[in-house]
């Protein structure tokens, strides 16, 4: 049971982390939040800009999902790589 504590801690501390800007930015495309967090984590007055924000929104360079043709050729290596590891890591212990 006490060995639960840690994890629950941690959980409960992830889920009122706030999320990155560029998440809240370019995913869930609010950048008043995004402005807000911000400010909040530099401690400093920071004002929205809503141009900016577009731009950055409608840049399609890196759209594909996690389960596409793109992704594996970008990523697959090194998932393939921490995957093995993380087994024969396991087998040793």
């Amino acid at each position: 049971m006490f060995g639960a504590i840690p994890a629950v801690l941690t959980y409960y501390w992830r889920v009122k982390m706030s999320e990155t800007a560029r998440y809240t930015t370019l995913v869930v495309k609010n950048s008043k939040q995004e402005t807000q967090d911000m400010a909040r984590v530099l401690q400093v007055e920071i004002e929205a800009e809503e141009q900016k924000v577009e731009k950055i929104a409608h840049d399609t360079r890196n759209s594909f999902g996690f389960f596409s043709k793109e992704f594996a050729l970008r990523h697959g290596l090194q998932l393939l790589r921490t995957t093995s590891t993380w087994f024969l890591l396991d087998i040793t212990f």
